[in-house]
């Protein structure tokens, strides 16, 4: 697989998280995890989606991602390419409010959500010179605008709650919610409120989201199984197996051996 991604920077990036673009050969075995960005995904040849506990996507070459705690597989008749744009997790409510639609959890055309346009200019993203910075740093200030000028809205997004949501990635979730209180300054019931009305799902599953994504990627690296439960936090093995499996549907041991779209996007 041949992946190529930029993270946005300053000051693009209050709503867009990064561009990217893949090739993947090998279309039987691409299996994808949660990492709690929202996601448009356009390819090259129609995809489908087989989601754990979701029903199948049928074959298209735009999707949506709500991606935020189910994995499953992406399927193609064969090797195709992928051209996407990673938006920031409290972007969610903002677009489910454009269309009055919850997006949590979901999968589905993505010209149900963006223009042509938009869709169009994120096809560039397989053209440009990945190794100019200037080029990737055009794509993602052009982006950027037009996601602003097509997603107006009078969602206010709290300060402290982006704040937040830097600092729980930053420590791969393993913080308890009462160490995320000093740097949100308000109440833990706000905080909850706050996770659910910008994102849609609690603080406590988005922190479970980030270690488990982290520890995937620990994992693909040839990582122990067990050091990599101590240095995230868990117990013992058990206590991470069972949760690693109730996130992606298989073991970590399983997960390690098989090939995968994990580490595609950060």
């Amino acid at each position: 697989m041949k992946i190529k991604e930029f993270k946005i920077p300053y000051p693009y990036n209050d709503y867009l998280n990064s561009i990217y673009y893949f090739e993947c050969y090998d279309p039987e075995h691409s299996f994808f995890l949660p990492d709690g960005h929202p996601e448009l995904m356009v390819a090259n040849r129609p995809i489908s989606v087989s989601a754990r506990n979701k029903d199948v996507v049928l074959p298209n070459k735009i999707l949506f991602w709500g991606q935020l705690r189910f994995s499953g597989h992406l399927n193609a008749s064969g090797p195709y390419k992928v051209c996407g744009v990673k938006f920031q997790p409290w972007t969610l409510a903002i677009l489910s409010q454009n269309h009055a639609i919850n997006l949590v959890d979901s999968i589905i055309d993505g010209r149900i959500i963006f223009s042509d346009l938009f869709i169009d200019t994120t096809k560039v993203l397989a053209k440009i010179d990945w190794k100019c910075n200037q080029q990737k740093l055009m794509a993602s200030k052009t982006i950027s605008h037009l996601f602003l000028k097509e997603f107006r809205s009078n969602i206010v997004i709290k300060h402290n709650f982006i704040q937040t949501v830097i600092f729980i990635k930053k420590h791969n979730g393993m913080q308890s919610i009462a160490d995320l209180l000093p740097e949100y300054k308000q109440s833990i019931r706000t905080l909850g409120n706050d996770f659910m009305k910008y994102i849609g799902i609690s603080p406590k599953e988005y922190q479970t989201i980030i270690r488990l994504r982290k520890s995937s990627i620990i994992l693909k690296k040839g990582h122990n199984i067990l050091h990599t439960a101590l240095d995230l936090g868990y117990f013992d093995n058990a206590h991470f197996t069972k949760e690693f499996k109730r996130f992606s549907g298989v073991s970590p041991k399983e997960f390690s051996t098989q090939k995968n779209l994990v580490v595609a996007t950060a």
